[in-house]
C-alpha cells in the first residue's frame, strides 16, 4: 500500500474559544488554509490529519496526549488525553465537506460501545485511582474559510450507553 501524502494544513490557534453552549459543546476555529488535498480521499491519513488537529486544539486546552490510535485488539481510541486528574478518551470524526452530514452522527451505539472497551483496558494498564474518567467527542469541519472549524463535545456520553 503506498504512503499516503497528506497535505500540510497551516493554521494558527485562536485564543477566543466560543463555549460552551448550553448542550457543553465547544467550538474552535484554525484559521488558516489546507494546502493541496488530492490525497485526503485516502481514508486514514484523512483520520490521521483530523485526529492531529483535534490534538493541537486539547493541547491548546491544558491536555496532555497520552496516546493515540491506542488499540485493544480491533478496538481503537482516536486520543486519550490528561489534565490534571482527568482523563478523556476522545474519539474524533471530521468531514473534508459539510453535504457529508455532521460528523457527530457516525459516533453510533456500536462506536460508543468498543470505546468504551478499549477504555477499560486502558484503564486498567495505564489508569491510576486517582483518575476520573469521561467520554468525549471532536468533530473537525470545514469552515469555509479554507481552514477548520473543531467542536468539542464534552462528556459525550457514558460507559454502557
Amino acid at each position: 500500500m503506498p504512503k499516503a501524502h497528506l497535505p500540510q494544513a497551516r493554521f494558527s490557534i485562536d485564543r477566543s474559544i466560543h463555549g460552551p453552549g448550553p448542550t457543553g459543546l465547544f467550538v474552535f476555529i484554525l484559521a488558516g488554509e489546507s494546502t493541496g488535498g488530492r490525497s485526503l480521499e485516502i481514508g486514514r491519513a484523512k483520520g490521521d490529519h483530523f485526529e492531529a488537529i483535534a490534538a493541537t486544539y486539547l493541547g491548546a486546552r491544558g491536555f496532555a496526549v497520552l496516546a493515540r490510535n491506542y488499540r485493544d485488539g480491533p478496538r481503537e481510541i482516536d486520543l486519550v488525553v490528561r489534565r490534571g486528574d482527568l482523563v478523556a478518551f476522545v474519539e474524533v470524526k471530521g468531514r473534508s465537506r459539510s453535504d457529508f452530514g455532521h460528523p457527530f452522527s457516525a459516533i453510533d451505539r456500536a462506536k460508543r460501545r468498543e470505546v468504551s472497551k478499549a477504555a477499560a483496558a486502558w484503564a486498567r494498564l495505564e489508569g491510576r485511582p486517582r483518575f476520573a474518567y469521561r467520554f468525549d467527542a471532536v468533530a473537525v469541519l470545514p469552515d469555509g474559510q479554507g481552514g477548520w472549524r473543531v467542536e468539542h463535545l464534552e462528556d459525550a456520553w457514558r460507559r454502557g450507553e
